[in-house]
Parts: C-alpha cells; sequence; structure tokens
C-alpha cells in the first residue's frame, strides 16, 4: 500500500483532544487544491498545537490516494464514504473548513481566504 493511502485513516474527532481545523474536500473540486496546500504548509506550522483533518467526499479511492500524493499532503486525511459526513457538517459546496476549538466547539468556519490565519491564531492560543 502506497505511504498515502496509508494515511487515508479514521481517527474519530472527538478523540482528539487539541483544537482542530477540519477541511472537507474532493480530487475534482476546482478550488480544493489551493486550500489544501495552504493548510498542508499550515500544519508544519502549527502542526504540535493544532490538528489538521482533511476529510476527503465524493471520491472514489484511488482519485482520493493520487490527490494526496500530488499534493503532498502529510496532515491526517479521512475519507467520508456517501457523503455522510459532509451532509452532517451542512454539505456541498466543498471545499469547506472548520475551525474547532479544544473542547469539541466549532469556532468557525471560513468564509474569506483572511479566516484560515485569523482563526488558526485564535486556535494557537487555546492550545
Amino acid at each position: 500500500m502506497p505511504a498515502a493511502a496509508s494515511r487515508l485513516s479514521s481517527p474519530r474527532l472527538a478523540s482528539i483532544k487539541k483544537p482542530r481545523v477540519v477541511d472537507f474536500f474532493a480530487s475534482w473540486c476546482y478550488t480544493c487544491p489551493t486550500y489544501s496546500k495552504r493548510l498542508e504548509k499550515y500544519s508544519r506550522e502549527y502542526g504540535g498545537r493544532i490538528a489538521f483533518i482533511g476529510v476527503n467526499t465524493l471520491d472514489a479511492g484511488a482519485d482520493a490516494e493520487k490527490y494526496v500524493r500530488r499534493y503532498g499532503l502529510t496532515y491526517t486525511i479521512v475519507r467520508d464514504h456517501g457523503r455522510k459526513v459532509l451532509n452532517a457538517w451542512g454539505g456541498l459546496p466543498i471545499p469547506r473548513i472548520f475551525f474547532i476549538d479544544r473542547s469539541g466547539k466549532v469556532i468557525g468556519e471560513m468564509q474569506a481566504d483572511e479566516d484560515l490565519p485569523r482563526f488558526l491564531k485564535k486556535l494557537a492560543v487555546d492550545a
């Protein structure tokens, strides 16, 4: 199994005891690579204090693995079979990026590019 495939795991969000960034993406999504690459950069900067989780949705397994390899994603990637998780978080459109504090409370959703560094700073203080 390729290294990228081994990163397609299934941790439970509630079991992560630090602030989290959750990104819903798909390989066919035109704007998703821009945000995936930014999240990879930030995961290296904040990785010890903030958990980054990519949720691949609406993709075949091979497409998800290829996407992870292509963009060099090293943060946790999970699969959302049947859009159940995406639908529970409000559904399309993607990408959708949520910011969750250490207690599990959603403190925001990315609406504009400047939201990403702003919410990451808030989460880092909470870490």
